[in-house]
């Protein structure tokens, strides 16, 4: 009997410690429940990648019948129909209708009932307001606990571990770059020139369906000649190469050195376009050896047209102080997103993000969670 007493004891103190490990720190008599691991929704221009938080790849990838983000038809060669930004101007209504077959697929492919997990919603900086407000509504309608909105540039160190470098994100309709340090994006530094891989692509407008189809340039040189033209000309404020310039001209100069010795290219662009990241770079590099007398990147006249002359918008740009930037040269490092592919980084960068900070108590974490309102609770 003493024997089966001992056993007792030892069995519940064994217990008590288990216990323990789900008891706030800030509060001994204070319990709280394990939360589900959340989903990770990034909305993309044309697929959306969906999955759980603690996982190193997207579960399901749903493309969209049509790119939800695209507001111009300006490569189509077939297209006699009036240039209009149709998505930029959509509604939160017209949204909420875009949206409405994409949910309902999201939640077909994980099997699960949307009360029972919350939601990291992921998408580019700078979204439309409408669409942002018809995501949240959508959710909430669903019924699902709590939301949090961020924006794949934050996320994408996250993946990697670093803490100071420079991302460049090129999508469908444009491209993105900003420097990173110590957890934060500088705002200061954050360019986007409208210039993404729709750049290259040509679209073909099928007479009987009026769908368009877009194909890069089947000719190795014709590729290479507009890849020079929309990307890498100095000369074209619109370029990607004048973007990353500029954001090495924002950035503090006290971490310029080691931000561009840790340059990341991601985005769907770089799964399509594998060498245009070595180009950019090297570009940028020959432009910063370059000396004062040889050139400069003061755009050409034709870059400030009028847009009656060209039919494209007008972009300003800060001339690019060569001065600052040249000593840059020597330091400026390309780096990959391996392990990870460079379209899935965002997502995998959110799914670290909230399984690292989805704490039990509320008051400890800093995921900053939007909860359902509770009018919709009692519905």
């Amino acid at each position: 009997m003493a024997g089966d007493g001992a056993s007792i004891t030892r069995s519940s103190a064994t217990t008590i410690r288990r216990t323990t490990r789900f008891v706030s720190s800030r509060s001994g008599t204070r319990s709280f429940a394990i939360e589900p691991a959340p989903i990770i929704l990034e909305f993309g221009s044309t697929i959306v990648r969906v999955g759980y938080a603690e996982q190193f790849q997207p579960q399901h990838l749903i493309a969209l019948e049509d790119s939800i983000f695209d507001h111009d038809d300006n490569n189509n060669e077939n297209n006699n129909k009036p240039k209009t930004k149709t998505n930029v101007t959509k509604t939160e209504s017209q949204w909420y209708l875009v949206l409405a077959p994409t949910m309902e697929q999201i939640y077909d492919r994980l099997m699960c009932k949307p009360s029972t997990r919350r939601v990291v919603c992921v998408y580019k900086p700078y979204a439309p307001v409408a669409f942002q407000k018809a995501l949240t509504q959508h959710l909430w309608n669903l019924g699902v606990p709590a939301q949090v909105h961020v924006d794949s540039l934050q996320v994408v160190p996250i993946a990697q571990g670093w803490k100071r470098g420079l991302v460049v994100h090129v999508s469908r309709e444009e491209a993105m770059c900003a420097c990173y340090a110590d957890g934060y994006i500088i705002p200061s530094t954050i360019q986007i020139v409208p210039t993404g891989y729709k750049a290259l692509l040509r679209g073909k407008v099928n007479e009987t369906t009026e769908k368009t189809t877009y194909t890069l340039p089947s000719s190795p040189s014709e590729l290479d000649s507009v890849m020079v033209e929309k990307l890498l000309n100095e000369h074209d404020p619109g370029s990607l190469v004048v973007a990353l310039l500029m954001c090495f001209q924002e950035c503090p100069l006290d971490l310029r050195a080691q931000i561009v010795s840790n340059v990341v290219f991601c985005g769907d662009g770089v799964v399509l376009l594998p060498d245009l990241p070595r180009r950019v770079v090297k570009k940028v590099e020959q432009l910063l050896e370059r000396t004062q007398e040889e050139g400069s990147l003061e755009p050409s006249a034709a870059s400030f047209a009028t847009p009656s002359a060209t039919g494209n918008p007008v972009y300003a740009m800060i001339p690019v102080n060569w001065s600052s930037l040249r000593p840059l040269a020597a330091r400026l490092t390309l780096k990959s997103c391996a392990p990870h592919r460079a379209d899935w980084i965002s997502w995998v960068g959110a799914s670290l993000w909230a399984a690292t900070w989805n704490k039990y108590d509320e008051d400890e974490t800093p995921i900053p969670w939007i909860f359902l309102p509770s009018n919709k609770t009692e519905m």
